[in-house]
């Protein structure tokens, strides 16, 4: 008797039932009995047509609350197949992927910017596909082939009311997150510092300046469209562009992407132990500088031609830990839960990037790890009773089972039944590509039935959404446009401009919220907004509603308020003896007073950096040490604020 996976094999037989719907059992998955006897390869057993009849739920509104998308990038059918026939045999069953409800299959092709088809899709323009509702070229995010921005099912869902999540093992700028999240030509524009040619946009309907970046009047990168859609839970890995990056235009002008996230209300984590106690939402915990570490090690495991004649390997653990998909899973649904319900995005990401590298144990282990996530979500369904899961890919992948030695590259893998398999990989001679396949696609609770046949990656975008009761199709005439301003002075909207928002539909009754920084303006709900003292230095968005229809404006940036400075020296010529003492007043005009922010005294030999706060009011003053002879210039440097320009001030200073 020898352990595969979960399961425990004696004499062929297996031991082990799959629960379906509310406390069903379908009979059919395992293998009946020893594999070389008549029959023992069989997984159905009598009929089931009353136990699957029985299983469907009708996917209305009325009975669904929550909805979890998960996708395993990259997992075809053969990846699939690979993982089951490694960890539970060949007569056995994946107990999360092959215990699903209603399964189906559905297309993957992207397009051409011409409309035509493009037959094998990248992760970009699937994922697009599945949270968009339409179509588009590789490499695009939340566009269509002519740059049109398509809202995704989680800005809708947040739109409605429901909590949101996006967890992936991917850097949270990735293609299959960002589709959730953010609107750009090229999926490669993840952060403000991202090199100008990757942010460029020359779609139909690109922005004015044929760039997505923010400084070059774009919407910005897909990290700063993160930052500002601000889903409740936010998990992944990719801290890299929020320790590092600083944002370029707006607000946020100079700041780090951490200190913009936490700006807007974000509880920033980058370790599993912070993430693990964050008490409520909003919260962000991005676990890695890049992409997660995988469960297997990848050493000696990669295809190489002729592999297939070597022997057999073995995968063993990555000495790397990290949490599982399951404790990321397990993590947001317990944030997002207790509400009006909500929608969450999770990604097993990394299927896709180990089979890119050929490398069958990389790959293996991230579909076993997205098999236990799948595990937890169908276990919180059956208790919870009011949540969808749907279960897919976004594309198929390289990998093969194969019978003997290919001319491409391959590798022999021992599984845990004892027996070899062989693994293909075939599309190139080294970093492998996608499939065109068609992606099975399964789902357990209500409105499970819809992914039954086949359908196309559009298609669950519109089963999500009308199980949740979000509108299906942007309407057309809610189209807003950037808000105009009536009385601006040049240079930019000032205290006291009105900002008005153009675009808006005839013969529907809408309703309209300003926004400053992403948070409502009580009793800003018309069409025009006057811009106050506080709004200086923050976006202001608008958003308009008509039925269940939602869309908003580009953000306008209104101009920081002005700072007045000035700098004193209790005596500008003083003796070696004498210490020099600098009083500095900060008046602001067209902004919250007092000041807030730095204050910097640098005479040459060395330097003062004082923080202002509010019992300041502006004022304080310094006694710098005891000086040697000489002739000494004083600089005095406000740094500014979000909310107020900087000020400088230079002063003349003998010793004697």
């Amino acid at each position: 008797m020898f352990a595969i996976g979960n399961l425990v094999r004696k004499s062929g037989a297996v031991a082990f039932g799959v629960v379906l719907g509310a406390g069903m059992v379908l009979s059919a998955g395992i293998s009946l009995g020893a594999l070389q006897d008549p029959g023992g390869a069989m997984r159905v057993s009598g009929d089931r047509s009353n136990t699957v009849k029985s299983a469907i739920v009708e996917g209305t509104p009325t009975y669904v609350d929550n909805v979890i998308l998960m996708i395993g990038d990259g997992m075809g059918d053969s990846e699939i197949t690979i993982a089951r026939n490694y960890a539970y045999g060949a007569g056995g069953l994946l107990p999360g992927l092959d215990s699903l409800t209603f399964t189906g299959t559905y297309t993957t092709y992207s397009l051409q910017k011409n409309g035509l088809p493009d037959y094998a899709t990248d992760s970009a323009a699937s994922a697009t596909g599945f949270a968009t509702g339409v179509k588009t070229f590789d490499g695009a995010i939340g566009i269509d082939i002519k740059g049109t921005v398509q809202q995704s099912l989680l800005a809708k869902a947040k739109a409605a009311g429901k909590r949101t999540g996006n967890v992936t093992t991917d850097t949270i700028y990735g293609a299959t997150p960002a589709s959730q999240v953010a609107h750009v030509a090229n999926r490669k524009c993840a952060g403000p510092a991202t090199a100008a040619s990757s942010c460029a946009n020359t779609t139909q309907n690109a922005p004015a300046g044929k760039s997505d970046l923010l400084d070059k009047g774009g919407p910005g990168s897909i990290s700063e469209q993160l930052v500002q859609t601000k889903p409740d839970v936010v998990i992944g890995g990719g801290n890299d562009v929020f320790e590092k990056q600083k944002v370029k235009a707006g607000a946020w002008s100079g700041q780090l992407m951490k200190n913009y996230a936490m700006g807007v209300g974000y509880n920033y984590q980058t370790s599993w132990s912070g993430l693990y106690a964050a008490p409520g939402t909003p919260v962000m915990g991005l676990l890695s500088s890049s992409t997660m570490p995988t469960r297997f090690a990848d050493t000696a495991s990669k295809a190489v031609k002729g592999g297939a004649k070597k022997s057999a390997i073995s995968c063993t653990l990555n000495s790397t830990t990290r949490p599982t998909l399951k404790d990321l899973t397990q993590k947001a649904v317990s944030l997002l839960s207790g509400g009006s319900g909500f929608f969450l995005q999770v990604e097993g990401a990394l299927i896709d990037k180990r089979a890119h590298a050929h490398d069958v144990c990389g790959q293996i282990g991230e579909t076993l790890d997205f098999d236990e996530a799948v595990q937890y979500a169908l276990e919180f369904a059956k208790s919870n009773g009011r949540t969808l899961v749907i279960v897919t890919a976004d594309h198929g992948h390289a990998s093969q089972i194969v019978d003997s030695s290919p001319p491409g590259l391959s590798v022999k893998v021992r599984t845990l039944e004892g027996a070899d398999m062989i693994v293909s990989y075939g599309t190139a001679s080294g970093t492998q590509q996608h499939t065109g396949t068609q992606v099975r696609i399964g789902a357990y609770g209500p409105g499970a039935a819809n992914v039954v046949g086949v359908i196309d990656q559009t298609d669950v975008h519109n089963i999500i959404a009308r199980a949740l009761g979000l509108t299906t199709v942007t309407t057309p005439s809610m189209s807003l446009v950037t808000p105009t301003v009536t009385g601006a002075s040049s240079g930019g909207p000032k205290v006291g401009d009105t900002l008005r928002a153009t675009g808006e539909p005839t013969g529907l009754a809408v309703s309209y919220q300003w926004k400053r920084n992403g948070v409502d303006i009580p009793l800003a709900t018309t069409l025009a907004y006057k811009v106050t003292i506080d709004d200086a230095g923050a976006y202001l968005t608008v958003s308009a509603k008509a039925g269940s229809a939602t869309t908003s404006s580009t953000a306008q940036l209104v101009q920081k308020g002005t700072a007045t400075m000035t700098a004193k020296l209790a005596d500008s010529t003083i003796s070696t003896k004498t210490a020099p003492k600098v009083t500095v007043s900060l008046a602001v005009k067209n902004a919250p007073s007092p000041a807030s922010g730095q204050v910097t005294i640098n005479w040459g030999l060395s330097s003062y950096t004082h923080t202002l706060i509010p019992g300041d009011k502006g004022k304080f003053s310094y006694t710098m040490p005891k000086l040697p002879k000489g002739k000494y210039t004083v600089s005095v440097t406000y740094s500014g604020s979000s909310q107020v320009t900087g000020a400088s001030k230079s002063l003349s200073l003998k010793v004697s």
